[in-house]
C-alpha cells in the first residue's frame, strides 16, 4: 500500500470513529 492511501484508510477510520461517538453523545444527551 501507498502512503496515501494509508493516509485516506486512516482519516476515514477517524471520521468515522467522529461520528459514531458525536451520536452516542447525543442520544445519551437525549436519554437524560
Amino acid at each position: 500500500m501507498s502512503a496515501t492511501l494509508w493516509v485516506r484508510a486512516l482519516r476515514r477510520l477517524r471520521y468515522k470513529r467522529s461520528a459514531v461517538s458525536r451520536r452516542v453523545s447525543q442520544i445519551h444527551e437525549e436519554m437524560l
